[in-house]
Parts: C-alpha cells; sequence; structure tokens
C-alpha cells in the first residue's frame, strides 16, 4: 500500500515513512489505516483503494472513490478495466483455491505458512510478487465462483453501456459497483432464468 500510494520520489517516500513512524510511536504494528492518513495518494494508490473497497462490498468507499476519481478526470473504461483486471485475479485465485490447492489453502494461515504450502518455490501464481498473492486470495477467499462469474458479467455488461450513446458513464459505473456490494450472484440468477426461458 506505501509502494503505491508513493509513487516514484524517493525522498518523498522517506519522509512520509518518517512521519508514519512518529503517527505509530511504541505501536507493534502499522495498519492500513494509519498508511492513508499520512500517505498522499501521489502513485496508483486509487487502483489500491478502488478495488479494495469493491472486494470488501464497502459499497459506500467503492462509490466515494468512484466520485473521487472521476472528479480527476478517470476515464470510465479505464476504471472498469482496472476493476476487471481486480475480478479476473480473484476468480483466478478462488479457482485455485477449489482446484488445485485444495487442502494447502487455509485462510487462516499466516504469510510465512502460505509461502511454505502453497508457493512452495516461491513464484507468485497470481501476480508479480508472492505478498500480493497471499492478499488475493485472502479477497478470493470472500467470494464463490458464482459470484465472481457474476462480476464478470456485470463488467461486460457495463462495457456495452460506457460504449453505447446515450448512457451516463457515471451512473452506468456506480450501478455495476452497487450490484457487485450488495447484490452478489443472487441479484443476477433471476436475469439468467428470465433468458433461458
Amino acid at each position: 500500500m506505501i509502494l503505491l500510494r508513493a509513487g516514484l520520489d524517493l525522498r518523498g517516500l522517506q519522509q512520509e515513512l518518517n512521519k508514519l513512524l512518529l503517527l505509530v510511536g511504541d505501536r507493534a504494528s502499522i495498519r492500513a489505516q494509519d498508511v492513508e492518513v499520512i500517505f498522499t495518494d501521489r502513485g496508483q494508490g486509487w487502483i489500491f483503494d478502488l478495488t479494495r473497497a469493491i472486494a470488501g462490498r464497502d459499497a459506500v468507499a467503492a462509490l466515494a472513490e468512484l466520485a473521487r476519481l472521476m472528479a480527476q478526470g478517470e476515464h470510465p473504461l479505464k476504471l472498469l478495466g482496472t476493476i476487471a483486471s481486480e475480478v479476473r485475479r480473484l476468480l483466478a485465485a478462488r479457482q485455485l483455491i477449489e482446484r488445485e490447492l485444495r487442502g494447502r489453502w487455509k485462510r487462516a494461515m499466516t504469510y510465512a505458512q502460505f509461502q511454505q504450502s502453497v508457493l512452495g518455490q516461491g513464484t507468485p501464481l497470481l501476480t508479480r510478487n508472492p505478498y500480493a498473492d497471499y492478499m488475493c486470495f485472502q479477497r478470493a477467499d470472500d467470494f464463490s465462483l458464482g459470484e465472481l462469474h457474476s462480476h464478470m458479467e456485470s463488467i461486460y455488461e457495463a462495457d456495452i453501456r460506457l460504449k453505447s450513446s446515450g448512457n451516463a458513464p457515471r451512473l452506468v459505473m456506480e450501478r455495476m459497483i452497487l450490484g457487485m456490494c450488495l447484490g452478489g450472484h443472487k441479484r443476477r440468477a433471476p436475469l439468467r432464468r428470465r433468458r433461458e426461458i
């Protein structure tokens, strides 16, 4: 999270780390909230904030991030692509959990246990970073395959709406995010049944 928010300015990173350590003081750990308080978003941290809110089913935070990003001029299709990439990673992780890693992955395992039991050789399975893989598996464990497939369908539908005329981009994105955060695959089941009739 620090690296995502810090950008490429090493001097700025050092200053922000010093402030973070002063904030934390004698505490044994640094929380995500601490990083959010200290580090302004100079890098691509918005990716983490938006996708984390959606993966956490936090509709309020996800919509706030969407509003902030669109106000800053981020294109809806770029945001949609970012969300799609995260859902694809979660889907790949969930499939691994249910198939190849059945019995080896446990949600309560520590990062060290994950490295030993799941990664073995130390080569990441989903990302370029073993710790990012660990966090992705943690997030994926909160979803069923059905929910993630439903989210991919929602993304596809939003993509079509964004590329057709007459649709307000922000409303399309908000509707998709609300469906992902609040609806899950249960909301979409009636739609599938209607199509089959």
